[in-house]
């Protein structure tokens, strides 16, 4: 089920989604307010002209328009026509055109025309404002979601943020038999139908003008509602696919539909919530929100787990790794993504790699006799095809393991990836289970191109690579590490292309030896890694 880490961020997102909404209805309603109040003052003038004792004639309002006010009429509409064209909207020169090649035309008819030009222009302000609402609804999701699982697994710059095409691809997409253009031009026509067919009525009828300003004002205002339905389920739809466009980014495959539950919550939403689906497997509208007009419901990755508040890995717009403050904001993330400035975030670089402390005893004392071996030589000539790189990581080995025998210190070796040359040692280290970097290392590493270097250093308790040996050899861009243990264990490992935090590898073999009757930290450590290799395309050889 979801974690509460995720139910609260999404509740967060939702609340910043309704907000984004309830400010486009407003706008939406002041500039409808204007439309009806405009129209109103159309009729007045239809009433002004045709009507009898306060009533509207049908024969003086259908009478035809000579003369000048005929030729007023054309000019008008030629220049509405070339307002329109301006807009490229095919739906309303089609209209436009068809009116056009009248010959003639009543003065109830021209009337109509001018109550239809205000609609358009509502229509358009609609269309601008809603495209806006969910252009931005699909871009801030999409960030959102990343900020919330790379505040999980550590931060990752390397993905594209999604592009303008993708976002347009993506609104403009009948996910229900129509997209959001299409919904609104059928609601404009229905409005401009019912707002015409009643005015008419009203000539037919001899209905006096409070009447039919009541009638028309009434269908304007309810249109309100049906805007607002609108926006709320289209822009739902396009944060939902902001969310999908990562998790596709990410390489999440499975996603948990997640219910707003309460009194409103809907039959279909209720059944679907804590369902787990595969992402190539989302259907909006029927697994994948939203699955009704209104609907709240949103999705979490399902096989993301949430850690502690620590210190995050980014790559910089080089590739390079780099370590962000904890208490980095989504806004000065999104400003660092967009500028490619991480500098105000950044924190200093880790100076040293922690091994991990197990609770059984082991035996830290070097088997000499095994290390000078044949067998144990033989090992090295596996680790590369270069010879002589191959032989001089044998030969730091054999002095790091003689150095260290029946200590818990640990030394560490950087040579060059290419000639085998040594680049540092470190071999006065006074802590257990730790290996130390100095600033001068460290500012060589961070100014060499990544693989330049490979790193060797010992296991005193005989464990595998840790979390702190992958994020290490991550972050410093070395082309690959080794870890020898004082059992004659040799290991070699690499970071994939999928950034993840040490604590987030070491947690879960914790967990998986907790789950394993009478399973040992290393045989959780094997089980994990090798998941590891699948999730975050680590590799990892015992040679």
């Amino acid at each position: 089920m979801a974690t509460d880490y995720w139910i609260k961020r999404e509740e967060q997102k939702l609340k910043a989604h309704l907000t984004d909404v309830t400010k486009t209805e407003k706008i939406l309603h002041r500039n409808l307010k204007k439309a009806s109040k405009d129209i109103e003052e159309e009729i007045y003038k239809l009433y002004s002209r045709y009507s009898k004792e306060n009533r509207l004639s049908y024969a003086e309002a259908n009478k035809l328009l000579t003369g000048p006010k005929y030729k007023e009429w054309r000019m008008d509409l030629k220049d509405y026509v070339d307002e329109i064209t301006k807009t490229d909207n095919k739906e309303l020169l089609l209209e436009l055109n068809t009116l056009s090649a009248k010959s003639s035309i009543t003065g109830l008819e021209e009337q109509l025309y001018q109550i239809q030009k205000i609609l358009d222009r509502d229509y358009i302000f609609k269309h601008k404002e809603v495209k806006k609402l969910l252009k931005a609804g699909v871009k801030n999701s999409f960030t959102q979601t990343a900020y919330t699982i790379e505040n999980l697994n550590g931060f990752h710059t390397s993905f594209s943020m999604i592009r303008q095409k993708d976002i347009e691809d993506i609104i403009n997409l009948p996910w229900s038999g129509k997209n959001y253009s299409n919904r609104l031009w059928a609601n404009r026509t229905k409005l401009k139908d019912k707002v015409q067919e009643q005015i008419v009525q009203a000539a037919i009828q001899g209905k006096d003008l409070r009447q039919c300003i009541k009638d028309v004002s009434e269908t304007m205002e309810a249109t309100r509602e049906v805007t607002k339905r609108l926006i709320n389920t289209e822009h739902a739809y396009a944060c939902s696919q902001g969310d999908l466009k990562m998790y596709e980014e990410f390489g999440i495959d499975r996603y948990e539909y997640v219910a707003t539950l309460d009194s409103k919550t809907s039959n279909i939403c209720r059944s679907l919530d804590g369902k787990v689906y595969k992402r190539s497997e989302a259907i909006s509208g029927v697994n994948f929100p939203p699955t009704h007009p209104h609907c709240r419901s949103t999705t979490v990755p399902a096989d993301v787990e949430t850690l502690g508040d620590e210190t995050r890995i980014a790559k910089d717009i080089k590739g390079n790794y780099i370590y962000l403050k904890a208490n980095t904001t989504y806004e000065d993330y999104i400003k660092a993504l967009e500028t490619g400035n991480w500098n105000n975030i950044k924190d200093t670089i880790n100076e040293s790699e922690k091994s991990v402390k197990i609770d059984s005893k082991y035996s830290n004392k070097v088997d000499l006799g095994y290390i000078n071996s044949k067998e144990y030589k033989e090992k090295f000539s596996k680790i590369s095809n270069n010879e002589t790189l191959n032989n001089e990581i044998y030969k730091r080995t054999k002095t790091i393991l003689n150095h260290r025998n029946n200590t818990d210190k640990e030394d560490l070796c950087i040579l060059n990836a290419k000639t085998g040359q040594l680049v540092a040692l470190k071999s006065n280290n006074k802590k257990d289970l730790e290996v130390h970097y100095d600033k001068k290392l460290l500012e060589l590493i961070k100014n060499s191109p990544r693989g330049t270097f490979i790193s060797i250093h010992n296991h005193p308790n005989n464990l595998l690579p840790t979390g702190s040996d992958f994020v290490s050899c991550g972050s410093k861009g070395y082309a690959f590490g080794i870890v020898v243990g004082h059992d004659g264990s040799v290991y070699k490992y690499k970071h994939g292309d999928k950034v993840f935090r040490k604590e987030f590898l070491d947690s879960k073999v914790e967990k998986n030896r907790k789950m394993l009757y009478n399973s040992t930290y290393k045989e959780a450590q094997i089980k994990v890694l090798r998941e590891f290799e699948k999730s975050h395309n680590i590799s990892l050889e015992e040679l």
